[in-house]
Formats: C-alpha cells, sequence, structure tokens
C-alpha cells in the first residue's frame, strides 16, 4: 500500500497515493484549464484523476464504483488530498477563509 493522507467515501475508507508522473503528464494540462471546460466535462476529468490515484491502492476499484463513492460534496476534497499528496499547491476555493 502507496501512503497517502484518508479519505472517507461512502463510508469507506481509502488511502490517496500521489499521482504517478505519467498521470501527472496526462491530467496536468486539463487541470491547469479546467476553468475553461463544461461542467460534464470537468466533473469526467476530476473522477479520472482521482481513479488514477486510487486504482495505485486499489487495482479492484473501476471507475463505475467510483462512480458510486464520489458525489459533489466529497469529490472536492478527495481531488484535494489527491493533489496535496502529488506536491500539488491547492489554491482555495470561493468561500473558504
Amino acid at each position: 500500500m502507496i501512503d497517502g493522507p484518508v479519505v472517507v467515501l461512502r463510508g469507506e475508507s481509502f488511502v490517496v497515493p500521489p499521482l504517478q508522473l505519467r498521470d501527472l503528464r496526462k491530467y496536468m494540462p486539463q487541470i491547469e484549464a479546467m476553468a475553461k471546460l463544461k461542467m460534464s466535462e470537468t466533473l469526467d476529468l476530476l473522477r479520472d484523476v482521482i481513479y488514477a490515484a486510487l486504482k495505485q491502492n486499489y487495482p479492484d476499484l473501476t471507475p463505475e464504483r467510483l462512480d458510486e463513492l464520489l458525489d459533489a460534496k466529497n469529490m472536492n476534497d478527495t481531488l484535494t488530498k489527491v493533489l496535496d499528496a502529488s506536491g500539488l499547491v491547492v489554491k482555495k476555493t470561493l468561500g473558504e477563509a
């Protein structure tokens, strides 16, 4: 198991490892351009990035199962933990102090 922060999704705990370099290279251009994406594209991107991280520790996890675990409330927290574990700076969203 690769070490990282823990996130709880629908009552299940997951250890969130950092993204591998290949995944950073794959997703970074899209993450940087996220403000220009449509909402459906953004949701797909967020799920794909989270999945890329989690599948390292949970090889049996499927994208479909992850869709069942993620919701609008926990998706942002989970992505923040993925990016933080990967050493990326996360900008605060509106409304946060």
